[in-house]
């Protein structure tokens, strides 16, 4: 529908939760130098501010806080200093709280983790912390310490209960921990031999599988409750990304190669060895996409079906079947694809690239 361009890689973009009509614009996007970047849905820039002196930006959320009809506006990055804004109108910004963390921050979730009516931030590290903070105010609920570096975090929802929640996350130390969400306490916790990159979950036969994986290039598949291995896939890259489908069913795994660092070929010269597979909730490989080095990868419902949407290190952008892994579409940009999302209600879908361009494209089955 239209691009965007700016003088700074766009590392990442979402669609804002906060209701249309409450007239605040619908993407944000993030850059390289600490740029915050607002768009209208039809690609005008309404605002930019730059958050951090040339600083990377690595994530950001939005939340809108029906209950008092406030909105926030959460962001962390390279310089390890959470920062969280309200939006009194359209296009202001106004500091509500900061939190500085040792190093770089790795990812936030917002969710009323301990079921008391008011939300949290989870916001984990590279300094080996992760938080649970209020949203309001920034006191600390509670909080705990890896080893080394934290890499990914996720909420588990027991599928009979939605106040019973626990917290999974993986480190650079090579171990997952699962916490009671309430307290913090340390349920259980198991070691690999490297580091882990993601932990996700999907449900078998009623049972929670956790799914993580990382530098050891296997895929390990456990029982939540007894910790037993049920399976491991082994993979020729490391193991980077695991996105469960939307009812749990099936789970994706990347792989990911670093085979661009190699100086003696041009990026397009490369025959990446990484791959996407799709893996059922017996453990058997549903399909694969060959030679393709993901950088972003996010499941959608479009209007009649859903989709998988996802970006590599050479440009492409994919839309999948969930499926048959069949590519529905497939377009080449000229740089890397960092992030995309999905806005259901207009069928628009974004992505944000490193050489500072934004495409929009209006969905169609």
């Amino acid at each position: 529908m239209w691009d965007f361009s700016f003088e700074d890689a766009v590392l990442g973009l979402t669609i804002s939760e906060i209701p249309q009509e409450k007239g605040q614009p619908e993407v944000w996007a993030f850059t390289k130098q600490g740029w915050l970047l607002n768009l209208s849905l039809e690609g005008e820039l309404l605002f930019k501010e730059q958050i951090t002196e040339s600083s990377s930006l690595w994530c950001l959320k939005t939340y809108y806080k029906q209950e008092t009809d406030e909105c926030f506006l959460v962001m962390g990055g390279l310089d390890g200093l959470l920062r969280v804004f309200s939006l009194p109108s359209p296009h202001t910004l106004k500091p509500l709280w900061a939190q500085q963390f040792g190093g770089s921050l790795s990812g936030i979730l917002i969710e009323d983790v301990d079921s008391d009516g008011k939300p949290e931030i989870i916001a984990y590290s590279l300094d080996k912390t992760m938080r649970v903070l209020d949203l309001s105010e920034g006191t600390l609920k509670w909080g705990q310490v890896f080893e080394q570096g934290i890499s990914d975090a996720i909420i588990w929802r027991s599928p009979s209960d939605a106040t019973q929640k626990e917290v999974f996350a993986c480190g650079n130390d090579g171990t997952i921990r699962m916490f009671n969400a309430q307290n913090g306490s340390l349920l259980w916790f198991q070691r690999f031999s490297d580091k882990v990159r993601f932990i996700n979950y999907f449900y078998k036969d009623q049972k929670t599988v956790i799914v993580c994986g990382g530098d050891d290039k296997v895929a390990h598949f456990l029982n939540k409750d007894s910790q037993e291995e049920l399976k491991s896939l082994q993979f020729t890259d490391y193991v980077w990304k695991g996105k469960a489908l939307a009812d749990r069913s099936k789970m994706l795994i990347s792989s990911y190669s670093f085979a661009y660092f190699d100086e003696s070929k041009s990026i397009e010269e490369i025959e990446f060895t990484s791959e996407l597979q799709c893996i059922e909730n017996t453990f058997e490989n549903s399909w694969t996409i060959p030679g393709k080095n993901i950088e972003c990868l996010t499941p959608f419902e479009g209007s009649s079906k859903p989709f998988i949407g996802a970006g590599t290190t050479t440009g492409e952008l994919l839309l999948i079947h969930p499926d048959t892994g069949k590519i529905l579409y497939e377009e080449k940009t000229p740089s890397c694809v960092n992030a995309i999302d999905f806005h259901q209600k207009t069928q628009y879908l974004f992505s944000a690239h490193d050489d500072g361009m934004i495409y929009a494209y209006h969905v169609k089955d």
